[in-house]
């Protein structure tokens, strides 16, 4: 399974941090409970006849690349072979419903911020107003005063 960070960092050492986290964020989430029970689960949806069980889950990443390498070790090779197959979709489901998720909470936050920007936007106006509105009549005043001398 290959797997492709998708970072936007100009400094090659932050990169590099970077893409050691994410490898190792991405393999813990493929060997993850969740990954693990609900790929379980798909096997059972999809594969009645194949009877549950345990499957040994292994991820390693091949040196210097972000080419994962997952194996299934199971007492049933059938199993195992669906068992493999359902956690690399369940892994990437799960990313796309964490990516989902993350983009609702930013939508969230933005609107909230918007929603402060045009209180403080309906604000200044007021005060712009306020300010125009004096500032006319001491204009007017003083324009009287003088046209008076």
């Amino acid at each position: 399974m290959i797997m492709t960070p998708k970072l936007n960092v100009a400094d090659a050492t932050v990169y590099a941090e970077e893409l050691s986290n994410f490898l190792g964020t991405q393999s813990e989430l493929m060997r993850g409970e969740e990954v693990i029970r609900r790929a379980h689960a798909r096997v059972t949806a999809q594969k009645p006849d194949l009877a549950f069980q345990p499957v040994a889950l292994t991820v390693n990443v091949l040196p210097k690349t972000t080419i994962f390498v997952l194996r299934a070790i199971g007492d049933n090779p059938q199993y195992a072979q669906a068992f493999l197959q359902a956690c690399m979709d369940e892994f990437v489901l799960l990313k796309k419903e964490m990516k989902t998720g993350l983009s609702d909470t930013m939508v969230a936050s933005l609107m909230e911020e918007m929603l402060r920007k045009e209180k403080e936007l309906a604000k200044c106006d007021e005060e712009l107003v306020a300010f125009q509105s004096t500032n006319k009549m001491v204009i007017t005043q003083e324009t009287g005063n003088n046209a008076a001398t």
